[in-house]
């Protein structure tokens, strides 16, 4: 079985130009079933749904903002102070180079390394919503030609017992009412603001 999840401030699903469903903040999770998943594959799913801890706490997303913001009005670099020294005019000249081009850089490479620190709730903790999306294209193989090849992909009504027995857990293990799905096997229109982007992708082989 595998699930895309996405952190996400907003979520919606339109079928036949319907909206059926939508969510707030939260999470949409795609999920894709396989021909070999039995309940314990569905269960790990539904387990790391609910525990991965993907949301900031409040005082951790403030702070966090605030230290990854570079300042509208940076402090200006001073020039460099004339020395008779080779080796501090040298030192100046560099200085002069450092530029707001310079600090977004160094944030950029800093940031996926530390962002992730702030993430200390999940989506129980935060009471957030959960929109459920079954989609079998997920098990596609792309190896050989151009094609995908579905053949991994459970069969209709085999999977669609399967995904039905995961809304039901999950809506029993966590609540009824944050959690919302997609329209299974109909052609869907899925709308997602993925907020960050947080995107983390679980498949039950790799566990």
């Amino acid at each position: 079985m595998r699930a895309v999840i996405q952190r996400v401030t907003s979520a919606s699903v339109t079928v036949n130009q319907t909206e059926i469903s939508r969510i707030g903040k939260g999470l949409c999770v795609l999920i894709g079933i396989g021909t070999d998943d039995t309940t314990k594959e569905m269960n790990y799913i539904v387990s790391k749904i609910l525990s991965l801890r993907l949301f900031p706490s409040s005082a951790s997303s403030s702070s966090s903002a605030s230290s990854l913001s570079l300042s509208s009005n940076p402090t200006p670099i001073q020039p460099a102070i004339h020395s008779t020294a080779t080796k501090n005019t040298e030192h100046n000249q560099t200085d002069r180079h450092l530029t707001r081009g310079n600090i977004l850089e160094q944030q950029e490479q800093e940031e996926p390394s530390s962002a992730h620190k702030e993430w200390t709730k999940s989506v129980r903790d935060i009471d957030g919503e959960v929109l459920i999306v079954s989609q079998f294209t997920l098990m596609a193989k792309t190896k050989k030609g151009n094609k995908p090849d579905f053949h991994n992909a459970m069969k209709t009504d085999l999977s669609k017992a399967l995904y039905e027995e995961l809304i039901k857990s999950l809506k029993s293990t966590y609540s009824e009412a944050l959690i919302k799905e997609g329209q299974f096997g109909a052609m869907m229109n899925v709308n997602i603001s993925n907020d960050g982007p947080v995107t983390i992708i679980l498949d039950t082989n790799d566990k």
